[in-house]
């Protein structure tokens, strides 16, 4: 299945350190995208940058 045929797909990244990746992703798809990580200092920059 390819994610631009889903309705709204959900995506979870788990790992995503700063989110660049969830940022890309959120920008290039219609979804809606979580990101988790362990590190508090990186979902602060990722935060911060959203």
């Amino acid at each position: 299945m390819n994610i631009n045929e889903m309705k709204k797909p959900k995506i979870l990244e788990a790992g995503c350190s700063a989110g660049y990746i969830t940022r890309f992703i959120a920008k290039r798809f219609d979804c809606e995208i979580i990101g988790i990580d362990l590190g508090d200092f990186v979902l602060e920059i990722a935060r911060e940058e959203t």
